[in-house]
């Protein structure tokens, strides 16, 4: 939790899309062109982690050089609600 709050903190959003199931026409060099322009591109999914690569190479998000850092916890925030 702290990390995500230190991630999140003073974050400016510029955009934002949804991709369903398959990959959009002309997200990869859509991405590629984010990159290029030196826009930071983050992805947020439910997918596992092998499948999420996996896309991510296939949208250009990843390049072959790239370090790819998989984290995960077993520990799950509760939230209550009043």
């Amino acid at each position: 939790m702290e990390t995500a709050i230190h991630l999140e903190t003073h974050l400016t959003l510029l955009g934002a899309t949804g991709i369903e199931d398959r990959l959009q026409d002309s997200v990869p060099d859509t991405i590629m062109a984010l990159r290029e322009a030196g826009i930071q591109v983050w992805v947020l999914t439910g997918d596992k982690p092998e499948t999420a690569v996996n896309i991510a190479y296939a949208c250009r998000l990843l390049d072959q050089g790239d370090l790819v850092i998989n984290m995960r916890t077993n520990n799950k925030v509760e939230t209550h609600t009043h």
